[in-house]
C-alpha cells in the first residue's frame, strides 16, 4: 500500500514535469511519456478513464482514422506518416491525462512555472540581442523567433492559457500573487507583438473581471472600461505593434498594406483552390502532394517582379496556417466535418468554465496555426483536452 501511494505520487509528479517543460523544451515532454505509460500501465491507471461514446474527442479519433483511410487508399503513407503519428500521439497523450485525478489541478501549476521559465528564457535573450546589437526589431518575423528561444505565435498563445489558469486559480485558492504573473505575462505577449495571444488576454481579462465583479456591474464596467483604454493606448506606444498589424493613416490603407504583406490572404486562398482539385471525401491524402500544389499555387499568385516574395514564399512553403484546411486537403470534407463537430459537441458537454474557454482559445489558434503541425501544439493538446476534458476543475466544486 505505501509503495503504490509512492508510485501513484511519482506519477502525479511526472504529468507536473512534463507540463513544466512544455513551453520551453520539446525532447523533455516525450522522453518523460516512456515512465508516465509504464506506471499508467503498471498501477492500471486505465481503469479510471471514464470515456463515453458522447464525448466529443470521439469525432477527433473518427477524424484522425477517416484521415489514415484516405492516406492508404491514395497511397500517401509514406508521405504523411510522421504527421499520422503526431496525431495518434495526441490522442495516445489524451486517454493517459484522463487518468488523472482530482489532484491533477497541480498539473496546472507545473504549466504555469514552465511559462515563467520560458518568460525569463525569453528576457534574458531579448536583452542580451539589444546590448550586443544596439538594437531590437520585433515587428517583422525573420530571427524574432531566434531572439524569443521559440515561435513567437505558440510563446503566445502558451502565455494567455497560463494567464487563464492563473487567473481561475486567483479565484478558487485568493492566490493573490499569482497577479504578479498575470501583469508580467500579459505585458510580455503585448512587447513581442503577438497579436492573436493578446486578443485573447484582453478577453480573458474582461471574464476574470465580470467573474469578480458580476455582483457589483458598475466595478466591473469601471474596471473593463479602464483597461480597454490602457490597451488602446498601449497601441500608440508599441510601435513593434503598429507595424505588424501594418497600421496606416486610414482604414482602406492599413487593410491594404496588411493584405500585402499578410501571408494567410495568400495561403488561405491557395488552399481553397487546391480543394478544388480533390476528391470530396477523401482529400489529397498525401502531406507533400498538398505542399507542392501549395506553393505552385503561391507562385501563381505572385507577380513575377516580385522576384524576393517568390523566392521566401518557394523557400518557406507555408502549411494552411489553417487546422480545418488542413484536414479538409489532407482528409476531404469529412475529415474537417468531423473536427469541427469535435469542437462543437465539446463546446455542447462542457460543464466546466475553465474547459469552455480553453476549448474556444483552441478553436481560435486553430483557424490561425496548423496547431497539430507542431510537436508542442500535439503535447499541448493531448494534456489539456485529456485534463479539462474530465470536468474535474471547476469553479463551484471543491478540490
Amino acid at each position: 500500500m505505501k509503495n503504490e501511494f509512492l508510485l501513484n505520487r511519482i506519477y502525479l509528479l511526472l504529468w507536473v514535469a512534463f507540463a513544466f517543460f512544455l513551453p520551453f523544451s520539446k525532447a523533455l515532454p516525450n522522453l518523460l511519456l516512456i515512465p508516465i505509460l509504464i506506471l499508467f500501465l503498471f498501477l492500471t491507471k486505465y481503469k479510471q478513464i471514464n470515456f463515453s461514446l458522447k464525448n466529443g474527442f470521439l469525432f477527433f479519433i473518427v477524424s484522425v482514422a477517416w484521415i489514415s483511410v484516405s492516406t492508404i487508399i491514395q497511397g500517401g503513407v509514406e508521405d504523411t506518416i510522421k504527421l499520422l503519428l503526431k496525431f495518434y500521439l495526441l490522442i495516445g497523450i489524451f486517454f493517459l491525462a484522463q487518468s488523472l485525478d482530482r489532484n491533477s489541478f497541480t498539473v496546472l501549476y507545473g504549466f504555469i512555472s514552465g511559462c515563467i521559465i520560458q518568460f525569463f528564457i525569453s528576457t534574458y535573450s531579448i536583452v542580451k540581442f539589444y546590448l550586443e546589437n544596439g538594437y531590437l526589431r520585433l515587428d517583422t518575423g525573420g530571427g524574432v523567433n531566434e531572439i524569443l528561444h521559440g515561435e513567437r505565435p505558440y510563446i503566445g498563445f502558451m502565455f494567455a492559457l497560463s494567464i487563464l489558469f492563473s487567473l481561475f486559480i486567483i479565484r478558487k485558492f485568493k492566490y493573490q500573487w499569482l497577479y504578479i504573473w498575470v501583469g508580467l505575462a500579459t505585458g510580455f505577449i503585448f512587447y513581442i507583438s503577438a497579436r492573436l495571444a493578446t486578443g485573447m488576454c484582453i478577453l480573458i481579462l474582461i471574464h476574470h473581471i465580470y467573474e469578480t465583479f458580476k455582483k457589483r456591474k458598475a466595478f466591473f464596467f469601471i474596471i473593463s472600461f479602464v483597461l480597454v483604454s490602457l490597451t488602446t493606448a498601449g497601441f500608440f506606444f508599441n510601435e513593434n505593434f503598429q507595424k505588424r498589424m501594418r497600421l496606416e493613416n486610414d482604414l482602406g490603407s492599413t487593410y491594404e498594406k496588411f493584405k500585402a504583406y499578410e501571408p494567410r490572404f495568400i495561403i488561405w486562398s491557395c488552399a481553397i483552390e487546391v480543394s478544388h482539385n480533390m476528391r470530396p471525401i477523401l482529400g489529397l491524402g498525401n502531406l507533400k502532394a498538398i505542399e507542392k500544389n501549395l506553393v505552385n499555387c503561391y507562385l501563381s499568385k505572385i507577380p513575377n517582379n516580385q522576384k524576393s516574395k517568390l523566392k521566401y514564399y518557394q523557400e518557406m512553403a507555408f502549411n494552411t496556417h489553417n487546422q480545418f484546411l488542413s484536414f479538409l486537403l489532407i482528409g476531404g470534407w469529412l475529415a474537417c466535418l468531423l473536427l469541427f463537430l469535435f469542437f462543437l459537441f465539446s463546446f455542447y458537454r462542457s460543464n466546466s468554465i475553465l474547459y469552455t474557454i480553453t476549448l474556444a482559445m483552441f478553436l481560435i489558434f486553430f483557424i490561425f496555426e496548423n496547431v497539430l503541425y507542431r510537436q508542442s501544439g500535439i503535447h499541448l493538446a493531448g494534456l489539456l483536452f485529456g485534463l479539462l476534458n474530465r470536468n474535474l476543475l471547476t469553479e463551484d466544486k471543491k478540490i
